[in-house]
């Protein structure tokens, strides 16, 4: 899988993408640098407990880190989560709208998982 149909079965902004990282490489060391971020596990803990505050902050941090990568599926739904956590208050959107995050970040591990071994990258590289 290149970088480009990883970015199309993402539903990401390849071209944009290319433009601020000017290669494809430099794509890909981004990419498998997010596969090691922690804020998506720290997202799940504090849904766990209901922890509005430390949802919110790795919520918001995915989505700053999604719109620097212009992964926009990910960034919109990790953009409306952030926005139904800041006033700190648990509603009955946040579940649903975390399993729109979820559903959002299990498709880009895929395809990076995938571009990546295809791009002659290891497992080691793509492990969480």
């Amino acid at each position: 899988m290149t970088v480009q149909e990883c970015y199309l079965r993402m539903g990401a902004d390849y071209a944009a993408a290319l433009r601020l990282m000017k290669s494809d490489e430099r794509i890909l060391k981004f990419l498998t640098m997010l596969l090691r971020d922690e804020n998506y596990t720290a997202l799940c803990a504090a849904m766990d407990k209901r922890d509005c505050e430390q949802a919110f902050r790795a919520a918001h941090t995915i989505k700053g880190i999604s719109l620097n990568l212009c992964l926009k599926e990910l960034a919109a739904a990790a953009s409306l989560l952030t926005d139904a956590l800041r006033p700190g208050v648990w509603t009955q959107d946040v579940p649903e709208l975390f399993e729109q995050v979820k559903k959002q970040y299990d498709v880009m591990l895929a395809a990076v998982h995938e571009a990546v071994q295809a791009n002659g990258g290891t497992a080691d590289e793509t492990a969480k």
